[in-house]
């Protein structure tokens, strides 16, 4: 009986419900799944979401509970684990909350999120939070309490609104904040708008804008810039 409710979610949450009138007021009965394993295929890409058990909350959206995403684009993949996850069918959107970490791979280097709360746009590739968020890259970290993450090609970025920087170089430690950081994952930059100080080797620069290269450990360029000792 579990086997053909399993069954059944998938081939629910793949096509359109008026394809299977019969099959959906089945899965209506089925309140609580275990173990589910879903699987998506798209031209471009594959996710598989992995949970403990299911609960059908109403017209195409699920919670999972105990959950697992993996997905799959081109040579770039990443995972995301939580323990409880909205999926709603009509958006492709999941929303995880408690205890959430992503963690993909960029080259030998790891990009690793633990939040409170993600959001994945399984159609964009998109990752979102709106509480703090703590995001690490090897020796560059950043937190925020509101955050983007976005891959468009070869190019993986994540916009950050407050946010604080901490980069560990040569046992050097630099800081920094901004209204807005940038950074851009696969060229190891970084850009600090608004209200941007950054503070390294003792001096403090407080700017409007700041482009800083984590691959030669620098400022390139700043703008309506100052630069004072720091305290």
């Amino acid at each position: 009986m579990f086997n053909t409710y399993r069954n059944l979610i998938l081939i629910f949450l793949i096509f359109p419900s008026s394809f299977f009138p019969a099959e959906l007021n089945q899965i209506e009965e089925a309140s609580e799944l275990k173990e589910v394993f879903l699987d998506f295929k798209y031209p471009d890409k594959k996710i598989q979401i992995i949970a403990d058990r299911s609960y059908i909350l109403s017209d195409k959206i699920f919670e999972l509970q105990g959950v697992s995403i993996a997905t799959q684009v081109g040579d770039k993949s990443f995972n995301i684990n939580s323990l409880i996850a909205t999926f709603d069918q009509t958006s492709k959107k999941i929303y995880m909350e408690d205890s959430v970490k992503f963690l993909t791979r960029l080259e030998d280097k790891q990009i690793i999120i633990s939040s409170e709360e993600l959001q994945y746009d399984m159609s964009k590739d998109n990752l979102s939070s709106s509480k703090k968020s703590i995001v690490t890259f090897n020796d560059l970290k950043v937190i925020s309490s509101n955050f983007s993450f976005l891959q468009s090609g070869e190019d993986i970025k994540a916009i950050f609104l407050d946010g604080k920087v901490s980069l560990t170089l040569s046992n050097e430690v630099s800081t920094g904040m901004a209204n807005k950081v940038i950074v851009f994952f696969d060229k190891n930059q970084i850009f600090l708008e608004g209200d941007a100080t950054f503070d390294q080797k003792g001096l403090l620069m407080k700017s409007d804008f700041i482009h800083y290269d984590i691959s030669k450990n620098e400022i390139i360029k700043s703008l309506n810039s100052r630069v004072e000792k720091s305290i």
